[in-house]
């Protein structure tokens, strides 16, 4: 972890704890800090339950894309003790049928937010490419396994990319030799995915 990141999540929590106003675009704490608590910003995210640390969690997935230019839309996260409340799952998103809410049982805060961001900006025309180009079945009929869905493979690969602290094109030319084969390949599916949106 970096030394900004750390100073940013400090900040984060001194601010949660006291009630003060975040930066733009940061949820601020309009709850208890205890699981239940309701959390909200200026932009439309909203965090439902979860412990402070959770919360920070999320709230660092989000600032994490933000960093990676990648603009979300408003997005609801509800955060639960156990996975009943994914279905059995560590995420699951969707629930509410309108592509901006994820439920969080385990730690998987960047791949399901990937959900919500292709939800919304990808096209028909791209998921067909996709599936395609990766030798796919289905982008999302669920009859199939998870590896075989693109959208799960796709919410994987900017989760991945995301996390990654993100290479500008001229970092990516200047150490190409030094990325490993999978590497490449990502980067190269990512840009599919994100170019037409």
């Amino acid at each position: 972890m970096t030394r900004i990141t750390r100073t940013l999540i400090a900040i984060l929590v001194f601010q949660f704890s006291i009630g003060a106003a975040a930066p733009a675009g940061v949820p601020v704490d309009q709850g208890s800090p205890e699981r239940g608590g309701t959390t909200g910003s200026p932009t439309g995210h909203s965090i439902s339950g979860g412990t402070l640390s959770e919360r920070i969690r999320v709230i660092y997935g989000i600032v994490q894309y933000h960093k990676a230019g990648i603009d979300l839309p408003p997005v609801m996260v509800y955060i639960h003790e156990d996975y009943d409340g994914c279905n059995g799952h560590p995420g699951l998103f969707n629930k509410d049928g309108a592509g901006n809410r994820i439920d969080l049982c385990g730690n998987v805060v960047r791949h399901e937010l990937a959900h919500v961001w292709t939800y919304h900006n990808l096209t028909d025309a791209t998921r067909a490419e996709y599936v395609e180009y990766a030798n796919l079945p289905t982008w999302g009929d669920q009859s199939y396994r998870h590896a075989q869905r693109g959208i799960e493979q796709a919410a994987n690969i900017i989760a991945w990319y995301v996390g990654k602290q993100p290479l500008s094109p001229q970092e990516i030319e200047l150490n190409a030799e030094f990325l490993r084969p999978y590497e490449m390949e990502f980067l190269h599916r990512y840009e599919m995915l994100t170019s037409t949106a």
